[in-house]
């Protein structure tokens, strides 16, 4: 991810040497087992106590699997890029939690989980964090990242990524190679995840990034990007996410589900036997191959349902509401590092998920990036919040190179200079002088049509700035 660790912690993991701090007994682990610490983090574990105990893991590469994380205890690494447990490639999980009481409550933090056939196995009745944390390249069971029986796990700020669910196991459920990313099944297992990226991930069969059968599960601020499902039937997949059984309750807002591909739907499928959804609200959905949204003609009820605010780049999904747009192009980008703990699709500064959301209807504070939200008189759909500094880095590019020599160029400059000076009046006043230059050279050395597009970026960004 080449981010730099939360220096925090990594402090933390050097002053920690299986201290007691009021009753509770910090723990260390570091690759040699040196200084009074553990060498693995499993022998940390069964040296805790059953709950309050928490373990500190230096950086380094920890060659482990089947970690049996049966105790009510917080385990933080040292940074996603600099702790890694690696399954070694075997058979077995990497983390394992108990699928019979007693029930674990706790938090996995600052590391990244690798080379398992699972890389997080939440199993039954537990709640669980996984925070700041990559899951990647695991399989091949399905639920390949995180596979979730019956307990709820929160995901927060963490990445899923390169992860393949190939299987032939279908002892319940569509269990068999599914999920690449995330799966609940078996005992309708809920998440929320959160300020997260689910990207890269592969199934066999249906969901590559998510299949989610049954539980009650929320999705927001969170980008779902470039997974591929590969079950050979045109009418059905998921490339995104599959949604399944007879009661999920899934509901998706501010998010991005872009460019996942399918042999059938790219998108979200739907099937259900009952009363059950998957609400939308304040998302984009671009770029999906075949469709955006498939539900099964042989669901009982409507599986997928808008609650307003959403961008489709076709017409697939039933987006009703007023406020839907359909077949629009939501002008996004790449997938990339545009700051923040997690990659993100930002859309480009003229998309139309920018100010779309009223005020009265954002309801989270901050994007994925942790970027508050809104940034202008309103809120953006989607994962991302743009902000006027980047609106003004955009109108930038597209005046490179127009116009009379490079005054627009340099009046944005201008513009941007007196922004980064907190100086709101000034980048107003600039902006209003680029405004009178380009109704100056309309039809001279600006074209009608370069002069309208100009002319809509710039009263975007002043309306951001409240000029």
């Amino acid at each position: 991810m080449n981010r730099p660790p939360k220096l925090a912690v990594a402090a933390a993991v050097i002053a920690a040497l299986s201290s007691t701090l009021a009753g509770a007994t910090v723990r260390c682990v570091n690759p040699g087992g040196t200084d009074g610490c553990f060498a693995s983090i499993a022998a940390a574990i069964a040296a805790s106590a059953s709950s309050g105990d928490s373990i500190a893991v230096a950086a380094g590469t920890y060659f482990e699997d089947n970690i049996q994380y049966n105790k009510s205890v917080d385990i933080s690494g040292a940074g996603i890029d600099v702790t890694i447990v690696d399954g070694g490639g075997g058979p077995l999980d990497v983390f394992k939690y108990p699928d019979n009481p007693p029930s674990v409550t706790a938090t996995l933090s600052n590391l990244t989980v690798q080379h398992g056939r699972r890389g997080v196995n939440t199993g039954r009745f537990n709640n669980l964090t996984l925070d700041h944390i990559r899951v990647t390249q695991n399989g091949p069971g399905s639920g390949a990242g995180i596979f979730n029986n019956a307990s709820f796990v929160r995901v927060d700020h963490s990445t899923i990524d390169g992860n393949h669910a190939a299987d032939s196991f279908f002892g319940c459920d569509w269990s068999g190679g599914s999920g690449g990313g995330i799966a609940s099944l078996c005992g309708g297992g809920s998440y929320h995840i959160s300020n997260s990226t689910i990207t890269g991930n592969t199934a066999d069969t249906w969901g590559g990034g998510l299949i989610l059968n049954d539980g009650g599960h929320v999705i927001e601020n969170t980008t779902i990007s470039g997974n591929h499902a590969n079950f050979p039937d045109a009418g059905i997949g998921g490339g995104a996410m599959f949604l399944a059984g007879g009661f999920p309750d899934v509901t998706v807002r501010f998010s991005t589900i872009a460019n996942n591909t399918a042999v059938g739907v790219g998108g979200i499928w739907g099937y259900t036997v009952g009363d059950a959804h998957v609400k939308v609200y304040a998302t984009i959905l671009q770029g999906n191959s075949n469709t955006n949204c498939r539900v099964d003609p042989g669901a009982a009820a409507e599986p997928i349902t808008s609650l307003g605010y959403n961008i489709s780049s076709d017409a697939s999904c039933p987006f009703t509401q007023a406020t839907d747009l359909d077949s629009t192009d939501a002008m996004l980008g790449p997938l990339a590092d545009n700051g923040g703990p997690t990659d993100t699709q930002a859309p480009g500064a003229f998309s139309p998920a920018i100010d779309r959301v009223s005020v009265a209807d954002c309801s989270v504070s901050a994007d994925q990036r942790g970027v508050a939200r809104p940034q202008g008189g309103a809120c953006d759909v989607g994962a991302v919040e743009v902000t006027t500094a980047e609106q003004l880095e955009s109108l930038q590019a597209l005046v490179a190179g127009t116009g009379p020599g490079g005054s627009l160029a340099a009046k944005v400059a201008s513009a941007l200079a007196s922004l980064a000076g907190a100086d709101t009046t000034g980048a107003c006043s600039t902006l209003r002088a680029l405004l009178n230059e380009v109704r100056a050279q309309t039809g001279k050395k600006l074209s009608a049509a370069e002069a309208a597009a100009i002319t809509a970026a710039v009263q975007r960004v002043r309306s951001s700035l409240g000029c």
